[in-house]
This record gives C-alpha cells, sequence and structure tokens, in this order.
C-alpha cells in the first residue's frame, strides 16, 4: 500500500494536508459501511487532513454501484465525489446486452458508468481524478482542464499486473497526460509506480513497484493557461488522417 500527502500552497501560508489512497482492489463501501466511516472520520480528524480514497457508491436510482474516489474534510465530512467515467471491459462491466451481461463474470463487479466530471477540492486549487484505466483517455483530463483544474491525480490498482513492464507502460499514460494539459499528475498506486509527473512530463520521487511507501508533495493553483490541445482538442490528427486519407485516393487515382 502506498500513499500520497500533499500539502496546498495558499497565499496566506497555511498549508492545509490531504492524503491520497490508491484505487482499492477490494472496493471499501463508504455510505454503507458505518464502521468504515467511523475510521476514516476519526483519523481525518485526528491528524487534520482531508483523505481522498475509493470507494463502491450506490447509484441512488438503481441497484448498482460506482466506482468513485470520495474526498471527506479535515471534520471528516464528505465534500466530494467522482464517479468513474471510463470502466474496464470485463473488469468492471460487460460489453454485451444487458439480458446476456448476467451470464458474463467480470473480475471485479458490474459497475455503472459515472457521467459528471467533478473537480475536487485541493486548497485554493481543484484536481481532476482518473481512476486507474482512465489515464489510457485524454479526453478526460483535457475536460477537467477545460472546466478549471489545476492538477491531475491518478488512483490506481495495478496489483493485477504483477512486476512486469506493463507497470512501466501504464505509468507512461499518465506521462502524455500531463505534457497535453501542462498540468502535474499526481500518480497514486497500491503496487505500481507512484509518482509525481510535472507539467513537462518528466517522472519525479517514483517508489519502487510493490515496496510500502509514503511520499510528500506540494501543489499549487495552476496559471489557468490551457494548452493547445486543450483548447481545440483532437481536430489536427483529424485533419492530418483526413489528408493522409485524400493523398492515398490520389496515389491510387494516377495509378489507375
Amino acid at each position: 500500500m502506498l500513499k500520497v500527502k500533499i500539502t496546498i500552497q495558499k497565499t496566506n501560508n497555511e498549508q492545509p494536508t490531504i492524503i491520497i489512497f490508491p484505487e482499492s482492489p477490494m472496493n471499501f463501501m463508504y455510505e454503507s459501511d458505518r464502521e468504515f466511516q467511523s475510521f476514516i472520520r476519526d483519523f481525518a480528524v485526528r491528524n487534520n487532513v482531508s483523505v481522498l480514497f475509493n470507494s463502491a457508491q450506490p447509484n441512488t436510482i438503481s441497484d448498482n454501484f460506482y466506482n468513485s474516489a470520495v474526498m471527506i474534510d479535515r471534520q471528516g465530512k464528505k465534500i466530494g465525489q467522482y464517479d468513474k467515467i471510463h470502466l474496464v471491459p470485463f473488469g468492471e462491466y460487460v460489453p454485451v446486452p444487458e439480458p446476456l451481461a448476467q451470464f458474463v463474470p467480470t473480475m471485479v463487479g458490474n459497475f455503472q458508468y459515472g457521467d459528471k466530471y467533478n473537480l475536487l477540492p485541493l486548497g485554493d486549487a481543484k484536481g481532476g481524478i482518473m481512476i486507474c484505466f482512465e489515464s489510457h483517455f485524454p479526453s478526460l483530463s483535457r475536460e477537467y482542464v477545460r472546466n478549471g483544474a489545476d492538477v491531475l491525480i491518478e488512483m490506481t490498482n495495478d496489483g493485477y499486473l504483477g512486476e512486469t513492464p506493463v507497470l512501466r507502460q501504464h505509468m507512461a499514460n499518465a506521462v502524455f497526460r500531463a505534457i497535453e494539459t501542462n498540468r502535474p499528475v499526481l500518480r497514486v498506486t497500491n503496487v505500481g509506480i507512484t509518482a509525481y509527473i510535472n507539467e513537462r512530463g518528466e517522472v519525479m520521487d517514483a517508489a519502487k513497484p510493490y515496496m510500502e511507501d509514503t511520499r510528500v508533495w506540494t501543489v499549487s493553483r495552476s496559471d489557468g493557461n490551457q494548452t493547445f490541445y486543450v483548447k481545440y482538442g483532437d481536430w489536427f490528427a483529424w485533419l492530418c488522417l483526413i489528408v493522409s486519407l485524400a493523398l492515398l485516393s490520389i496515389c491510387f487515382w494516377k495509378k489507375r
């Protein structure tokens, strides 16, 4: 288990502390587990810290659960929640019609899709959450920064990967997300590579895989500037594709 303690640099020199835990290999259920609620509340109050952790949160309009990131403040009160939008096929949902889904097993469970790009408060700053697999999707981090995110946080469970090159490959996704958005990524894992990735994509203060450890990082508000990619998205890539197809078509036409 690795955890990260971050302090938020504020203009009045007050530095609130937030403890971030990684995605859990077996999801806690904060809303229904009174013992866990009491434990995490007492921890926050006793240490005067906010806590960001993973939880299976109920969907109020169905019997399904979300794979969520939940934040409680220094008084132990819940102040924010993000529900995972991009779920892992056959890990967190079954990509088949509902009547057949009940016959197809999944690795973790059959979760509900989240649909809100909620930012969580980090002192004066705001953070966008990527849960594990979601670091693959540039559209998610782009939307966070368009909405005002100052930092990106990846909470991940890499326990099923083993000590393989996939741990580094998974971290490489976060490097691209940092460069694309010009925002630092705080990567918090349970067994993988916990690291601070700065706005230039440099991996700093990395922890060794499968070693219990903690890290202390400081983050502050960004200058609010948005990169070309954040402003305009994938249109350049689509333009390149269209031009390439046009050139190929011309080549085939001339050959004929």
